[in-house]
């Protein structure tokens, strides 16, 4: 019998009624049990949004204008509160519309034998409300939603436009049609993975024709409400929105000075803008995640609905073969979706994830949550055949228990996602390090960093009205990078040019010369800078060192790092299993390891081994990097390998293979020299000595160890020593910086 198309997928007000029910509870629980504040991975956005660095990329140009207004009028504080409390109510939408898309799909796909059936108005809302919970409550889903960013809007307009599209198909309308196109080409402006969706919809109206062409359906087609507009007609309003996005995102990025970081023209955009597209869109994903991704995810969505007209009829029980596919797609699906969590070690593990965006794993979970929702309807019908009906007998008994069981354990799995008390706590204990560090640093202006916590010190610092900036001590020659470090000196001079070459280069200038705007600095690496040049080393609280900082200031900071520091134990012990993600672990990571190295510049060398030994970040980093090493150690020779780390300056791993090296000729002046470089390092100046002076016994004029025997000697108190050794290296090598910096400390120092 043919159907209306139309008749069957309008929704009824007891439908209407459960997605708006659905949307809300997933809206509450998302401000009751969410992790406080902005998640750690949407530090940098937001930091690009308030103004306070040039942006990376263009995309996202929209957000960024609406945030960066925000901020202008209201303050960061309540735009960053504004960001979160909005992404609550964006995920209950998104909810919402994974209903009706869920509910539309059944309406397709069911082939119902009248026009009043009980598994419609029964069985299609009760699954699409299993497919909208299970896609919410999804760990990715849940982590996305945490506050309002590019790629939650992504997914609630990728949602809204396959939305659309189905109430097309099905009611038709002028307006559907070209709200549709707008809708994909801003979203293919500001993403590449909306990309695919023209071509989605385009086989996906092909195969509805059909199937009305061969009498499966009888729709609105020869309606006038759903008549087609013209090609080019809507092909315009397509790249008008495209071209509308597009000039509003390169707008945004010349204004928050994307350009200039880059050096670029307003005419180098457009190239700029096509190979965003490839350098975004690899980012988000490896090729193997991308794989995974598509084949537990998007291919039971596709597999289920192909197979779903010829697997549920109402005459003939399904096919045994077209049984175990659904199956086997239901797993599938239920493991992309996280109903067996533990399954999915390659998207859950944060130490080895495959795929590195939450946009991209949403989309997976959504499209696996609407696959499972259809293959539990699906044996639903089989296992029901008889609709209710005047003419014929009542369901079976056991029919009203199958569809509240399926739809309560998926639930109840899904619910399990949700954040526990520990990731909260992550996140506050996040938080307080950050307040504390720019607290320490009172009234200093720039702070040396590893730079894993830079975006979020300056959105700190900024809700607190602190200038305080971060130098990237790691940073390199990006252009970005090197805008951070040179914008706020002046144009010429030695104090810009050391900025350009680096933060570390800029940091030792100021050391070395005991520069005035030293006073405005706080440090939380570069210490060594101090011991090279024989001054003490500024005073060190909780998170950093500088000078001039107050005794009572100092012992306060500690006091409030040792605190943190038995949250840090405390929460490690249970950070892998905790529903944190990506950016919040990393972010504790970061922070267990600045207090590690803070405790160990003060000599509390017992605190931070504990503290290294329980970053989980840490070990995963160390074995790899020993992996590495056992490998390289293997392929080497002891003398090939000395050679290769004496050349990367790499004194920990030259002591490795000059032990060997000894073994056999105990003068080789290469294995002495980097045995006593290692113990230098170290701070052991006895041994450091004995091996520096074997290597004069067959080369008793080179610069290098003249230099380093006289820092030796210098700090053992023999000046006069110490200066004849430095004379010798500088009349050796009169122009290298290092050696006559070294000539003038002993010079400072003889009698």
């Amino acid at each position: 019998m043919k159907i209306s198309i139309s008749g069957v997928n309008r929704f009824s007000v007891h439908e209407w009624v459960l997605a708006i029910v659905l949307g809300l509870v997933v809206t509450v629980g998302l401000l009751v049990f969410s992790v406080p504040g902005l998640d750690p991975a949407q530090w940098q956005e937001a930091s690009v949004a308030a103004g306070l660095v040039p942006p990376r990329d263009v995309f996202g140009g929209g957000w960024r204008y609406a945030v960066n207004g925000s901020v202008t009028v209201f303050g960061l504080v309540r735009t960053l509160r504004w960001l979160c409390s909005s992404a609550a109510l964006v995920g209950g939408l998104c909810t919402i519309l994974v209903f009706m898309i869920t509910r539309q799909a059944l309406g397709f796909l069911f082939r119902p034998a009248g026009e009043q059936f009980f598994w419609y108005t029964h069985v299609a809302p009760a699954f699409a409300a299993v497919a909208a919970l299970l896609s919410a409550t999804t760990a990715p889903a849940w982590r996305l939603a945490q506050s309002l960013t590019p790629e939650l809007l992504h997914v609630f307009f990728i949602l809204l436009a396959i939305h659309l599209w189905l109430r097309w198909l099905t009611v038709g309308g002028v307006e559907r049609q070209l709200l549709l196109a707008a809708f994909c080409g801003a979203l293919i402006a500001d993403t590449f993975l909306a990309a695919p969706l023209p071509f989605v919809f385009y086989f996906g109206y092909r195969r509805f024709r059909a199937l009305v062409h061969g009498g499966v359906f009888s729709g609105p087609h020869n309606t006038s409400r759903h008549r087609v507009l013209l090609r080019w007609f809507v092909g315009l309003v397509f790249v008008l929105a495209f071209a509308a996005v597009a000039a509003l995102n390169g707008y945004v990025f010349d204004l928050l000075g994307g350009t200039a970081a880059y050096g670029l023209e307003l005419a180098d955009l457009p190239f700029r803008y096509l190979t965003g597209y490839g350098r975004v869109t690899l980012g988000l994903s490896s090729m193997a995640g991308w794989a995974l991704g598509l084949g537990f995810g998007l291919f039971p969505l596709v597999l289920v609905a192909a197979l779903f007209p010829f697997a549920v009829t109402d005459t003939k029980p399904i096919k045994f073969h077209l049984g175990v596919i659904l199956v086997i797609a239901g797993v599938l699906a239920a493991i992309a979706a996280g109903a067996v969590p533990f399954l999915r070690h390659w998207t859950a593990s944060r130490g080895a994830a495959l795929v590195h965006s939450d946009l991209v794993l949403t989309l997976f979970s959504t499209c696996a949550a609407v696959a499972v929702a259809l293959v539990a309807a699906a044996f639903t019908f089989e296992c029901q055949r008889v609709y209710r009906s005047p003419e014929l007998p009542a369901p079976h008994p056991a029919f009203r228990f199958l569809v509240p069981g399926i739809a309560g354990v998926l639930v109840l799995v899904a619910v399990c996602h949700t954040p526990s008390a520990d990731a909260v706590a992550m996140q506050r204990l996040v938080r307080d390090a950050l307040n504390e560090t720019i607290r320490e640093c009172g009234d200093a202006k720039w702070l040396f960093t590893d730079g894993r916590l830079d975006a979020g010190l300056r959105l700190a610092a900024a809700a607190a009205r602190r200038d305080v900036r971060p130098l990237n001590m790691m940073s390199g020659a990006n252009p970005l990078e090197r805008t951070l470090r040179v914008r706020e000196f002046p144009e010429e001079g030695p104090t810009r040019t050391r900025a350009e070459q680096g933060a570390a280069m800029l940091l030792k200038g100021w050391v070395e010369e005991e520069a005035p705007e030293l006073k405005d600095a706080a440090i939380q690496l570069g210490f060594e800078f101090w011991r090279a040049s024989g001054r003490d080393i500024p005073v060190v609280s909780g998170f950093v060192a500088r000078e001039g900082l107050d005794e009572a200031d100092a012992k306060r900071g500690i006091a409030v790092a040792e605190g943190l520091a038995e949250k840090v134990l405390a929460l490690s012990k249970r950070a892998e299993t905790c529903g944190a993600s990506a950016g919040l672990d990393n972010a504790f990571s970061s922070v267990s390891w600045r207090i590690s190295r803070m405790a160990r510049q003060r000599g509390d060398k017992e605190r931070a081994d504990e503290l290294d030994a329980a970053n989980n970040a840490l070990k995963r980093m160390m074995a790899a990097l020993e992996y590495e090493r056992q490998r390289a150690f293997l392929h080497f020779t002891p003398a090939e390998g000395l050679r290769d780390a004496l050349r990367r300056a790499d004194f920990g791993e030259a002591r490795r293979y000059a032990s060997n090296v000894l073994r056999q000729d105990p003068d080789d002046p290469g294995a002495n020299f980097g045995m006593g470089m290692a113990c230098l390092k170290d701070g052991d100046m006895e041994n450091a000595e004995r091996f520096l002076r074997r290597v004069l016994m067959r080369y008793p004029d080179e610069p290098a160890v003249l230099n380093n025997l006289s820092i030796i000697c210098r700090k053992a108190k023999r000046y006069d020593e110490a200066l004849e050794l430095a004379q010798r290296a500088f009349d050796l090598m009169p122009n290298i910086p290092e050696i006559k910096q070294t000539l003038e400390d002993a010079q400072a120092k003889a009698p």
